[in-house]
């Protein structure tokens, strides 16, 4: 939905194009909005264009404002004129004035909004004007809100979505979506976990399978014990016992919360990165959840052979672009139908202990190693449309780590 201004002003002569201009926008608009002024009714345009409003034969819905208490007249003398709010006539004040006339026009539009939520608080904020009309949706209307709440992690995982709006849709519609989407919705705004330093986790079901939808970043054990932070590169390289990092050693503490840290396999090895119920995926199941994946329609192009399920993998942020067709980085847009919100968090070297690839690549270890000196992970890269499944690099790397739950 576009928004168009005109300020008509005697100083300025009106230029064929830009009459051109002007009647084509009321040719096709939904909404009239005048606003009145003493000097409204002197002008030589703005009564014309309010009488062209009222010449066309389709319904125009007309909002009058009086910018100093003039009434409305001629054509606009049947409507009562608004006052504007101390705020302005901001897109929150107007929308409710919109629903009201014209909500199967108004609330789609709010829908596709928020299922394009590329923040928390962008999600919160999309949202937010659809809740008091929770009760108005229809059918086909609520079916897409909530199957777009599941796939946008921005709208599940924020903290206002989960704990107020998403339930009190689920309140009013959820007898009217299908049962599979209201588990799946209850499941997202519900399941967490959290990890030895009590930090949270969100969680999606892919199958019949639970993942956490974050990297693991805790700094102990599940018996509370240090795991051994390791910052020298020379050390880190050298080492053949578990250690971690965080990438860039960094301490910013939103860049820990979003790509999580960096663990070597010996670390994995352990057994005990993970909380009770919850375990480091093994070979096998990383092959599990790409069945299922591609099996089920998460291939890019819609297909159900072939590896092409890195798309409904990666997350809509984060990743370097692609030219590639259904490649990650290739309109981040279509990303993350799985809900699995994989980012590129780079890795840590073996080779010297250095940096690299953050925003290009993300990697994950698996529970299974190879052979001596290499184990099993999984990588995404921006260029490529599918989940590579590989065991070259050797067990001091440092990767990412998600968490299966036990069956």
């Amino acid at each position: 939905m576009g928004i168009q201004a005109f300020l008509a002003h005697e100083d300025i002569d009106v230029s064929e194009e830009w009459r051109e201009c002007i009647l084509k926008e009321l040719r096709s608009c939904d909404i009239f909005i005048p606003l009145l002024s003493a000097n409204f009714l002197l002008s030589k345009w703005a009564p014309q264009e309010v009488g062209f409003i009222f010449s066309r034969d389709s319904d125009v819905y007309i909002i009058p404002f009086s910018l100093d208490g003039t009434t409305p007249f001629g054509f606009l003398s049947h409507i009562q004129s608004r006052k504007i709010p101390p705020s302005g006539v901001t897109v929150e004040f107007l929308i409710p004035l919109l629903i009201r006339k014209m909500p199967r026009v108004i609330l789609p539009k709010l829908i596709q909004t928020a299922a394009e939520s590329v923040s928390y608080r962008g999600a919160e904020a999309n949202i937010c004007p659809i809740v008091p009309y929770f009760n108005k949706l229809t059918p086909k209307e609520a079916q897409i809100f909530a199957e777009a709440s599941i796939n946008n992690e921005q709208i599940w995982s924020a903290s206002l979505c989960r704990s107020k709006y998403l339930p009190t849709f689920i309140k009013f519609q959820g007898p009217k979506i299908k049962p599979e989407t209201l588990e799946a919705l209850k499941y997202q705004i519900e399941s967490t976990m959290k990890d030895a330093n009590g930090n949270v986790y969100y969680t999606v079901k892919i199958g019949h399978q639970v993942w956490t939808v974050e990297n693991l970043r805790t700094t102990r054990y599940n018996d509370g014990s240090a795991i051994p932070h390791v910052t020298d590169e020379d050390e880190w390289a050298a080492l053949t016992t578990p250690g971690y990092c965080f990438y860039d050693n960094t301490s910013n503490v939103d860049s820990i919360k979003e790509y999580g840290a960096l663990y070597n396999w010996y670390a994995v090895d352990t057994k005990r990165l993970a909380p009770a119920g919850w375990h480091v995926p093994s070979d096998g199941e990383w092959t599990t959840l790409e069945e299922y994946l591609i099996a089920n329609g998460y291939n890019w192009d819609g297909t159900n052979a072939g590896n092409k399920i890195a798309k409904s993998l990666a997350a809509k942020t984060g990743w370097a672009e692609s030219t590639n067709e259904g490649a990650v980085g290739t309109d981040l847009t279509k990303n993350n139908e799985s809900g699995f919100s994989a980012l590129p968090g780079g890795c840590r070297s073996s080779n010297g202990g250095g940096f690299g690839n953050v925003g290009d690549y993300g990697y994950w270890w698996s529970g299974m190693d190879d052979d001596a000196s290499t184990a099993f992970y999984r990588y995404l890269t921006c260029g490529f449309d599918y989940l590579v499944r590989y065991s070259s690099h050797i067990k001091s790397c440092g990767f990412s780590v998600r968490l299966l739950r036990d069956n």
